[in-house]
């Protein structure tokens, strides 16, 4: 049993989704004791603080991650400092950016900002970008390298701390809600001096970039920046113009509860892609086209037939769970007149596409055509804009604003296969094959049976 269990701690996915197990499941108990905490306009704020920092950092790691770990999985011992520091470069510039932007908007908006319950993050994101930037750089890195034993410690460290300084504060100390965010950048602050400490974040290559480098990097991320930007946008989009609509701060922290839980259901999906954009990402850079095939239909069908499961007891358990998450106080019918059951199940619901929608797009940025990848982001954020808009302002319905996701996510699952087929013959056989080779896989790693072909399974 104990080398059953070690082979299993070993395996690179296994280690994925640990990390985003850990910072998930810790996530979810903060946002519940928060929720619990604060009164719907203060927990709005909160709400709009991380879901606002996630969409900026996605900016950042969207112009330096997708670029550096397809660039260095194909290169060479000597050409990843130069890669890492060009990638660092262009970060910090990014990140300046950023912040004149923010402290510019500030400055000259603030009362009309704070009206809206944007305040805090206007105020104090420009720190925190600074602060979680090393450590974001370090999993960037070991993302590139597999290695996800060390970003689970990173993500331990940093889930685990704010959680321990929650409880004190939901028990003994009862911060407002600015003393909270600045607690949490403190956080940040200390897993940063960690990660710089180790060597992890590779700030000390820094001064080998090179303007080709940089060049080559940018060229790359211009086109993935938009993708991890839009693909934010759709998680966060509605959470913007739900603020912005006459439903106002109310509505944004009970549509929040039914997005924390779909969060979570991602956790595998999220997990799965991370390994497997540096495996695709080698193979299309070896030419490799059977590999590259191959790890497609396994991801995309293992993946497919986890989330039929996933969708299946979460509907199952759908009222439980907003209960566990926020109390009775969200499942109470007078608050906007909202079905907060229905609202998540059809979330929940929009689950099953998601599988094949991401791998597509992650299948794109691996065989280097990252603009087809943004045209189809782009796409499905058109379609959930004015979907939104017609749902919060002619309608005023959280209902529709659910609906207005499940057809977005249908068109980028659409649009993924279209433009994915000039490189790989898509088949929904293979697809099925995938996914039955996946489970035999694990079935094997769990009972220590080797008799798995190893030319087909994916290394």
């Amino acid at each position: 049993m104990i080398s059953i269990l070690k082979n299993i701690v070993k395996e690179m996915n296994f280690l994925s989704l640990s990390g985003n197990m850990v910072v998930a499941l810790f996530g979810l108990i903060n946002f519940a004791l928060l929720a619990r905490y604060f009164e719907p306009t203060d927990f709005a704020k909160w709400v709009i603080f991380i879901s606002s920092g996630s969409l900026v950092e996605m900016i950042i790691k969207g112009i330096m991650s997708n670029a550096l770990i397809r660039f260095l999985s194909g290169s060479t011992d000597q050409e990843k400092p130069t890669l890492i520091g060009s990638g660092i470069v262009i970060g910090v510039f990014t990140s300046l950016i950023i912040v004149f932007v923010l402290v510019l908007c500030y400055s000259l908006f603030k009362d009309n900002i704070d009206a809206v319950g944007y305040g805090p993050f206007f105020k104090y994101y420009p720190y925190l970008i600074w602060l979680n930037f090393p450590w974001n750089t370090a999993i960037i890195l070991f993302r590139s390298e597999l290695r996800f034993d060390h970003i689970l410690t990173i993500k331990v460290m940093n889930s685990v701390s704010f959680f321990v300084l929650l409880l004190l504060h939901y028990f003994y100390f009862k911060w407002n809600l600015e003393q909270l965010i600045l607690i949490y950048l403190l956080v940040n602050l200390a897993v940063s001096i960690i990660c710089i400490f180790k060597s992890w974040t590779g700030i000390q290559h820094i001064f080998k970039s090179s303007k080709n480098k940089i060049k080559t990097l940018f060229n790359f991320g211009k086109h993935s920046v938009f993708t991890s930007l839009g693909a934010n946008l759709l998680r966060n989009s509605d959470t913007i113009i739900i603020s912005l609509s006459p439903l106002g701060m109310a509505a944004v922290a009970l549509y929040s509860i039914p997005i924390k839980i779909i969060q979570f259901m991602q956790i595998p999906l999220i997990s799965f892609t991370v390994t497997a954009f540096p495996k695709m990402s080698k193979a299309s850079i070896q030419n490799n086209t059977n590999k590259l095939s191959t790890i497609f239909h396994q991801y995309t069908g293992g993946l497919s037939f986890l989330f039929i499961l996933i969708v299946c007891l979460l509907l199952t358990f759908t009222e439980s769970l907003i209960l566990l998450i926020s109390g009775d106080q969200y499942l109470n019918q007078q608050l906007l007149d909202v079905d907060i059951v229905l609202l998540t199940k059809i979330l929940i619901i929009y689950g099953l596409l998601l599988p094949v929608e991401k791998m597509t797009g992650i299948a794109l940025d691996s065989v280097n055509k990252p603009q087809k990848n943004a045209f189809k982001v782009s796409i499905m954020l058109i379609t959930n804009i004015i979907g939104d808009l017609i749902a919060v302002f002619v309608f005023e319905s959280l209902i529709l604003v659910a609906l207005a996701t499940i057809l977005f996510t249908l068109i980028g699952f659409i649009l993924g296969i279209f433009f994915l087929r000039e490189d790989i013959n898509i088949s929904a056989n293979r697809v099925l094959q995938g996914g039955i080779f996946v489970f035999e896989k694990m079935r094997d790693l769990i009972t220590k049976k080797h008799g798995v072909n190893k030319s087909e399974e994916v290394k």
